[in-house]
């Protein structure tokens, strides 16, 4: 048996996961908004302090996107089972 396969009931099976994070998302999102490629995009996830922020981004991720001298926020709440990825929308157009 080689390593990685797995038998059941004499049937080779094969177990694999996929999924997009949710930066590759947020990235592929903004690249269809900003004039810049993929490349050329910067995410960074902002981590807000749960002792001080009891806003309504409570339990929502969300990012800074910049590229090509503009930047916007995208906030990521829920999954979609289908394309096997999160559900991220900006908050507001490219400034």
């Amino acid at each position: 048996m080689s390593r990685g396969l797995r038998w059941a009931s004499g049937i080779p099976v094969i177990v694999c996961a996929c999924w997009t994070g949710q930066s590759d998302v947020v990235r592929e999102k903004a690249a269809a908004y900003m004039p810049c490629s993929r490349d050329g995009i910067a995410v960074t996830k902002l981590v807000a302090d749960p002792k001080k922020d009891h806003s309504t981004l409570s339990g929502k991720a969300v990012y800074r996107v910049e590229g090509c001298g503009q930047h916007l926020f995208y906030i990521c709440e829920g999954w979609d089972s289908y394309e096997q990825k999160s559900l991220c929308e900006p908050s507001a157009k490219p400034e």
